[in-house]
């Protein structure tokens, strides 16, 4: 009753999926919609032995939005995942150009210009090239190159004002029609049906799984049976979801808007180069001007991402009979980005324009494909291509191993990046629509890692607690969650403006983060916790959990564990703290940018009888870390002071209620979490600041939390990397007893878990992101990479403590890290510098620990390996 009377429920994710009855491996798929998107799915899927039907509404393939695309491939990305994703594009596109022509214009592959002066523009081109070397086909490798080697291949440019540029060799740009109809060549070799003019009316579920499928064709009406529908309808994609499928504009946020290339008349330098029998020219990308250059024939084509995002007159789709058609192009609109480009090429000041296209395309908030499972099991979106061509190919094969295995392929990471449910209910029109033209506009932008744009957030949902934060000076971040969380707290005496976010090193926000952490280590902080919260009850919970996830589940009420859920083959895909509440019943902690993915996950294939909530949006985390923690909130209750390690009790706060209390912290300190209905969120923060007053209490944001949990060697889930769990450092939480999903014990593994220690110069504490090389000094050989890094709380000013994986160990004495062109020196660790304080640890001990890492820190300094025998493993070896 008290638990109940804790949780305000909103209505079950389980009460939404009108069939709990899901197959792994669907026989019969009908995709809607005849793009590159749907044509590259029929081919795969058919690969696999489905029976796929594809529907196109008009009479041809390539009707929307991929006729008219400008066509760009390139193996760049400044995303790792993305250019994983990007690298496996190229890989298919060539294969496919080698065995049929499909205009793929390859020779000199593309140029990313950095112009004269611009300091940001280099040290990301020098973060892209060094975390290219780990992903790149080592034949074609992303490299810097000089402004003659530019000149020597683009002999048209004006090199006044570049200083040098980023290569990506054997990519360019192809012909989006032949490549299609090629790939639909292959599909229907395969088996894979195309039918043009069928229109699907009707989609309804069917009560053992599958659906009905009434289709408009030719003939009439008809009604077919598929196990699994694919909505791959393009620019009308968010409109079948809503008119057909029955979701909400927050199920499927996303805009059609228009963007605009030019094409100029001859140059007469590019026809006497064809006639010579010449390469065709690299592909620019004109990153000052905000556009992409290339040769279209005998002239050039100018695609700009205009400063204006413009919404077409069909934001949410087309008319029905807008077939291979264009909206009117507006040159005005581009006469800055043209200038620009006669600037680079002069020749084009020389002819004239002949063609204005201005075509339409569908765009979500992050630019970033939907693809995946949706909330109704059997149903999946592939749709929102905004780099279709690119895409297209790569993402198909993704999604098709998805359906047909339950799991992405290995060397694919992209559950957060193109996932469906990685938005929800905070996505209104209003707030989507600042995203995308956010998005759109900073295309060409640099992209400095704790930049906090505010697109969007205008219209987010707030609650007491993010008032209460920010009068107290928190500085907020925000996420595809949906949720602002503080990122630090700007001292009173601190100007907002004095807060520059756009710089790869030294940020002005660095000194005011490391006093945070501080003061937790040496006292007491309070913060907010952004976890996703969740329950799964009802008779077969126990049963349904303790099969997909790793560890034995708790056994008392109020017992807390750390667990992970696999895929079959065994990689992590989702982390979670679960808490036991009564039996059958039990409460789920998880990352926030997943919460989605894991309601579903946790939802699919569950008994009938089992019900999963989404309580994230009803319980606000109140976070209380350092070794003055206990007195605190024993001011508040006597009986959180009492509450043990890992575990949990239900304390009722007086003019608060029942605050669920546990005894864990990811700072690694000792510390609290108190869990609370949101309605008495801010006011149970402001009696934790009450109670902490006279111990110095401060606030403390996200940053400070990574920086003291990198020493304690906590993780993210972005971390694991999609890994194994052989390879992931979990061992303590998984059981070697019970069977559970995607257990295999006999897995190689192909890399291990591991820390580093990197010896960084003042400033570039904060300069050490993911995927980042680790060298060996002797042969320059890749030995492994970072997954995360920050400046660790209790280490000298210059140590960087950053998590990652080894997948070399043959000779790791003398190693260095390259991260925006610098080079510095690290330091293996097969175990974090630091232990987390546990169940029977006193916090006092945090001093004899902060002086024994010193002394790590100096043999780390000194070049030292340490690997096991030089790091306390104990308190007690740390208090001796």
């Amino acid at each position: 009753k008290r638990l109940d009377q804790h949780f305000s429920l909103c209505p079950p994710w389980t009460a939404m999926i009108p069939s709990r009855v899901v197959r792994a491996a669907p026989r019969s798929c009908c995709i809607v919609g005849g793009g590159i998107a749907g044509v590259a799915l029929s081919r795969e899927l058919a690969r696999h032995g489905v029976g796929v039907t594809l529907l196109e509404r008009t009479g041809q393939l390539c009707s929307g939005a991929t006729w008219h695309a400008a066509g760009l491939v390139t193996r760049f990305a400044g995303s790792p995942k993305l250019k994983k994703l990007h690298v496996r594009s190229l890989a298919m596109l060539n294969e496919m150009q080698d065995r049929a022509d499909i205009g793929l214009h390859r020779d000199q592959g593309s140029i990313r210009l950095i112009e004269k002066g611009d300091h940001d523009r280099y040290l990301e081109a020098q973060q892209q090239v060094g975390m290219a070397a780990l992903y790149d086909d080592p034949r074609f490798p992303t490299r810097m190159i000089s402004r003659d080697e530019i000149a020597e291949m683009h002999p048209l440019m004006c090199m006044d004002n570049i200083d040098c540029g980023v290569h990506t060799p054997w990519d360019g740009d192809i012909d989006p029609t032949l490549l299609t109809n090629a790939v639909a060549k292959d599909a229907k070799g395969l088996g894979a049906v195309m039918k043009m003019n069928s229109e699907v009316k009707a989609v309804k579920a069917r009560p053992t799984g599958g659906f009905d499928v009434t289709i408009a064709g030719p003939e009439g009406e008809s009604v077919q049976q598929f196990d699994t529908v694919v909505n791959a309808a393009g620019l009308w994609s968010r409109q079948f979801s809503e008119d057909i499928m029955g979701l909400s504009f927050a199920d499927h946020p996303c805009f059609v808007i228009e963007h605009q290339y030019v094409v100029s008349e001859t140059l007469p330098e590019i026809a006497a180069r064809q006639k010579a029998g010449l390469p065709r020219l690299p592909v620019l990308r004109d990153l000052a001007g905000s556009q992409y250059i290339r040769q279209e024939r005998t002239g050039i084509l100018i695609g700009p991402y205009e400063q204006e995002c413009k919404l077409s007159p069909y934001p949410k789709a087309p008319p029905r009979d807008f077939e291979n058609e264009l909206f009117p192009g507006d040159l005005e609109r581009l006469e800055d980005n043209i200038m620009h480009a006669i600037e680079l090429i002069p020749g084009l000041g020389e002819v004239g324009f002949i063609n204005t296209t201005n075509g339409p395309t569908i765009w979500t908030g992050d630019s970033l494909a939907r693809c995946g499972r949706t909330k109704i099991p059997g149903y999946y979106d592939f749709n929102t291509l905004t780099y279709g061509i690119t895409h297209g190919l790569p993402l198909a094969e993704y999604l098709s191993h998805v359906m047909v295995h339950g799991e992405q392929p290995q060397g694919y990471d992209l559950f957060n990046e193109a996932d469906p449910l990685r938005y929800n209910g905070w996505c209104t029109p209003e707030s989507v629509e600042g995203l995308v033209r956010q998005t759109y506009t900073h295309n060409n932008q640099p992209y400095f890692p704790f930049e906090n744009r505010k697109g969007g957030r205008a219209e987010l949902p707030r609650h007491s607690l993010y008032e209460a934060m920010a009068q107290r000076g928190a500085w907020f971040g925000f996420t595809n969650a949906g949720v602002e969380v503080p990122l630090f707290f700007l001292p009173s005496n601190i100007p907002a403006e004095s807060i520059n976010e756009k710089k790869f090193s030294h940020q002005d926000w660095e000194d005011i983060v490391a006093a945070e952490a501080r003061a937790v280590l040496s006292g007491v902080g309070v913060s907010q916790a952004s976890f996703s919260k969740m329950r799964v009850s009802g008779p077969g919970a126990m049963e349904h959990l303790d099969k997909m996830t790793t560890a034995v589940l708790p056994k008392k009420v109020g017992a807390t564990k750390l667990t992970y859920s696999l895929t079959p083959s065994g990689r992590i895909q989702a982390e979670f703290t679960i808490c036991k509440l009564a039996e059958d019943d039990f409460y789920l902690v998880g990352g926030r940018a997943y919460l989605h993915h894991d309601l579903e996950l946790l939802a699919r294939n569950a008994p009938a009888t089992v019900k999963v909530d989404n309580l994230s949006d009803d319980v606000q985390i109140i976070h209380v870390a350092g070794p003055d923690s206990k007195e605190v909130v024993r001011a508040i209750h006597p009986d959180m002071a009492e509450v043990g390690f890992l575990t949990m009790t239900p304390i009722d706060v007086e003019g608060l209620g029942p605050v669920k209390t546990f005894r864990v912290s990811f700072t690694g300190c000792l510390g609290y979490e108190l869990h609370v209905p949101s309605a008495q969120a801010a006011a149970l923060y402001e009696r934790v600041l009450e109670a902490g007053a006279d111990r110095g209490i401060v606030n403390f944001g996200n940053y400070a939390l990574d920086s003291l949990r990198v020493e304690k060697g906590f993780k993210l889930k972005g971390d694991f990397d999609y890994c194994h769990y052989m390879e992931a450092g979990i061992s303590p939480f998984v059981s070697k007893k019970k069977e559970f999903i995607g257990r295999d014990p006999s897995y190689k593994a192909e890399r291990q878990a591991c820390f580093y220690a990197i010896q960084v110069e003042k400033g570039w504490g904060w300069s050490v992101p993911s995927d980042c090389p680790i060298r060996r000094e002797q042969d320059d050989c890749i030995v492994g990479y970072t997954t995360s890094g920050a400046p660790g709380a209790s280490m000298p000013g210059t140590t960087v403590v950053a998590n990652g994986f080894v997948t070399d160990s043959s000779d790791i004495e003398k190693l260095y890290v390259t991260a925006y062109g610098q080079r510095w020196p690290c330091t293996f660790l097969s175990q974090p510098p630091l232990k987390a304080v546990g169940r029977d640890e006193a916090a006092g001990l945090d001093a004899a620990i902060r002086a024994c890492v010193q002394d790590l820190s100096g043999l780390v300094q000194q070049g030292g390996t340490v690997a096991s025998a030089a790091k306390p493993r104990s308190m007690e070896a740390a208090a001796s």
